[in-house]
This record gives structure tokens, sequence and C-alpha cells, in this order.
């Protein structure tokens, strides 16, 4: 195997065959700066454009989420029959089974409950098919239960009705 000197390098016959590349100390120290250079270029052009494409991802997939993500609210059924109820974002999703079947509704709360403690009293009013009052929601436990848990037994009926209230209230 040849070694290389720089007598090789120009086309000349090498000297002597116990020497290898003659190069001084500084030219080393600064072929390894060159070297060095070039690598930490290329490694920062590849973060930058690494970067700059993560953004670019980002700024897709936020643009594009809003036409495949459907503005909705849906309940599942209790099993057996089981099933799923799924209404428009700003309904209440219920589904009532009663012996046996499943009845589901979507139901839009009407414009004297616009927020609040008015909302969650009609969609009480609804459930429990008897008037609930704002300020009753608040105080009487039962009601704060059967919200958190999106669902209410009727003890008279046996009747379970499930259901989901809109993210927004």
């Amino acid at each position: 195997m040849p070694s290389w000197s720089r007598a090789n390098l120009e086309g000349r016959p090498r000297r002597s065959s116990s020497k290898r590349c003659n190069i001084g100390l500084s030219t080393q120290v600064r072929l390894a700066n060159t070297a060095w250079n070039i690598l930490r270029t290329e490694a920062s052009m590849k973060f930058v454009v690494t970067k700059n494409f993560r953004c670019w991802l980002l700024l897709i997939a936020l643009c594009v989420q809003p036409l495949y993500a459907s503005a909705e609210n849906s309940c599942d059924c209790p099993d057996p029959p089981g099933g799923r109820i799924t209404c428009e974002d700003q309904q209440v999703a219920t589904c009532r089974v009663k012996d046996g079947k499943v009845y589901g509704e979507c139901k839009t709360p009407p414009k004297s409950a616009s927020e609040g403690f008015a909302l969650r009293a009609w969609i009480l009013s609804e459930l429990l098919q008897t008037p609930v009052r704002p300020e009753e929601v608040e105080r009487r436990p039962e009601y704060k239960k059967i919200l958190s848990e999106g669902r209410y037994t009727n003890p008279r009926t046996g009747e379970v009705i499930r259901f989901r209230l809109p993210r927004s209230w």
C-alpha cells in the first residue's frame, strides 16, 4: 500500500519511504479548523432547516386541523343496548334507555337559559321532568352529582339517562 506525501500529490517521486505526509503543524491545525468549521456550518444549517421544517409543519397542522375537527357533542348510551348520540356543539346530547330501548335526543337550550346556572337548571329540569331554579343547582348536592357524573337514574321508573353538556358550558 503506497504512503502519500506532498511529493506524490504533486506528481514527483518520493525520496524516502519512511517519511509520511510532511506538512507543518500550523497547516494541520488550519486544516482541522477548516474541517471543523465546515461540519459546524452544515450541522447548524441542518438545525435551521429542521427547526424551520418543524415550524412549518406545526403551522400547517394548526391551519388544517379545524377543517377536520367537527364541532360536536356526543354521549354514549348505557349497555345494553348501547350506542352513541351525536349532536351539534351547543346542544346537550341525551340518551335514555327504557325497557331495553334507546331514546336519543339533541336538546337546544332556550335563549332564556343563556349561561351558567340557568343552563344547568334548564337541563336538570329536562332530565328530572320537574322545574329546577338556578339557585337550587348550587345548593343541592344531588344536582351537583347528576351534573358531574353525566348520568341520572329515575328511582321510580328505573329509566337510565346519560347526557353530555357542551364543552362551552
